[in-house]
């Protein structure tokens, strides 16, 4: 598996992928759909994709606001789901925060229905801040995703090199 900055021949792929995984949840919760919205929204974060020899995989989109590491969307290919695509993502977003000492903590939204992706962040140590309309505000230590990544060194030297 590869991960890499998302291309701008990837914004099909990406969006396909939120639509596939998304739509129905966020119906069933009563919100809108709006293909131009969620592309604009999109098109501000910063995006890493996997791919599989050449077969899209999924994709994490971030950004970092004060001293959070905002998970704006982590979207996993139905058949790659509950492997690890969905871990190495955050793994690699979480590597971008090394350059960033400041960010502290991890955060982002989850849809109360979205049963596999609340797994994922609450089996890696993310806790439930807030419950509202059916979206669960999640939250971890920046320090405590990277030891459970065992990605310490990794982000030690990144800081030398930055020094």
């Amino acid at each position: 598996m590869k991960i890499r900055d998302m291309r701008e021949s990837d914004w099909p792929d990406v969006y396909q992928l939120i639509e596939d995984n998304m739509f129905e949840m966020q119906r069933a919760l009563g919100l809108k759909w709006h293909r131009d919205n969620i592309i604009r929204y999109f098109k501000n974060r910063s995006i890493l994709v996997a791919t599989d020899r050449n077969k899209f995989s999924g994709f994490i989109a971030f950004h970092q606001i004060d001293d959070y590491h905002f998970i704006d969307s982590l979207q996993v290919a139905k058949e790659d789901q509950n492997g690890l695509v969905g871990f190495r993502l955050l793994k690699a977003s979480l590597l971008r925060v090394a350059t960033s000492p400041e960010i502290q903590k991890i955060c982002c939204c989850v849809f109360d229905n979205n049963t596999a992706a609340k797994q994922m962040y609450f089996s890696v140590g993310f806790t439930e801040l807030s419950r509202s309309d059916g979206i669960l505000k999640i939250e971890i230590p920046v320090s405590h995703l990277t030891e459970r990544f065992g990605l310490q060194r990794a982000i030690k030297e990144v800081h030398n090199l930055i020094q």
